[in-house]
């Protein structure tokens, strides 16, 4: 009886350490998962600074070359204004090749005639070299405009993943 009653007293005393054993497994298996899951926030996080980082230094690169093509491009367009005007002059330019292939008509002198044609030539060759300058800078712009379109439409597109990153964040 005695060690009955041995083995009944061994396996009460048993009972809570046991219990206790089993606690304490318990509780370090849910720490543990914590911690797990800790360290996946924490390298999602620092996956979604790093993306962060990156995408705000090309929208600051994005944002040069966006300003650099404005400039560039605002800098074409009074440059042609200035041409246009110009060209305002050259309708009296006109006016005077007018005048010279007229004079060209009633003058005699071979010499003033030669004078008279070189003048013309000079004049033709530079409304030519004129010409050829303003559908260069209309391409130019065309162009410019067109980089323009698309710096812009690279910005917008780091500016969305910007805000799909801060709703990923939410």
């Amino acid at each position: 009886m005695r060690l009955r009653s041995m083995i009944i007293a061994v396996a009460i005393a048993a009972t809570p350490a046991f219990t206790v054993a089993a606690q304490d497994d318990e509780l370090t298996r849910v720490l543990i998962q914590e911690i797990r899951l800790l360290r996946e926030e924490l390298q999602s996080i620092a996956a979604s600074n790093l993306r962060s980082e990156l995408l705000l230094e090309r929208v600051r690169m994005q944002s040069t070359i966006v300003q650099n093509l404005s400039r560039e491009l605002e800098d074409r367009r009074n440059q042609r204004r200035y041409q246009a005007m110009e060209e305002e002059s050259f309708n009296y330019q006109e006016q005077f090749e007018e005048e010279m292939q007229a004079r060209l008509r009633t003058v005699t002198d071979p010499n003033e005639r030669r004078q008279i044609e070189r003048e013309i030539e000079m004049f033709q060759t530079r409304i030519e070299i004129q010409a050829r300058q303003r559908l260069e800078e209309e391409a130019r712009t065309i162009e410019l405009q067109q980089r323009l379109d698309q710096a812009q439409a690279n910005l917008d597109e780091y500016f969305e993943a910007i805000d799909q990153l801060i709703r990923e964040l939410e």
